[in-house]
């Protein structure tokens, strides 16, 4: 037997089917029970215990971050919840550590090894959509600012030829 390859098995529903569904997606953003993982210029979001663990925010703080975030995505479902990134990077640090109630931001490659597959793999997920949002703002054919759709899944040229 192999053994599972780290940073996989997230375990979510990544419901590819509903992400064209602006109304769900909204209404999926909008949900109390949402849960999101930010991230600050590819640094994750870490709670304050001792050993490494992910730094979801949920309820008014997960709503403050993603009304200010430059780019969420929906990474998927758990039951019935969803699961967001929300792109900080804009902001200075401090302000991004303040929205989310102090909490520090690290990259996830100095404590990565440390922490269940299943965390890391949300974390490198998030980290990963995060950095590619960033790095893809214009059409690599003409050069014309790109948007995101399908809830941050695909970007998508503003050039209409």
């Amino acid at each position: 037997m192999t053994s599972p390859i780290f940073y996989t098995g997230a375990g979510l529903d990544r419901v590819d089917a509903r992400r064209g569904d602006a109304a769900w997606i909204a209404a999926r953003r909008a949900d109390p029970h949402c849960r999101v993982l930010p991230v600050w210029r590819d640094r994750n979001l870490f709670g304050a215990q001792a050993e490494p663990c992910l730094g979801w925010l949920a309820a008014a703080a997960a709503q403050a971050v993603l009304a200010r975030a430059a780019e969420a995505v929906l990474l998927g479902l758990d039951g019935e919840v969803a699961y967001f990134a929300a792109d900080l990077s804009a902001l200075e640090e401090a302000e991004a550590a303040a929205l989310c109630n102090g909490a520090r931001f690290t990259d996830l490659r100095q404590v990565g090894a440390a922490m269940a597959g299943r965390d890391a793999a949300l974390l490198a997920h998030a980290r990963g959509m995060a950095h590619w949002h960033r790095r893809h703002r214009f059409c690599g054919v003409c050069g014309s600012p790109t948007t995101a759709s399908e809830a941050g899944h695909m970007r998508v040229c503003t050039n209409p030829a």
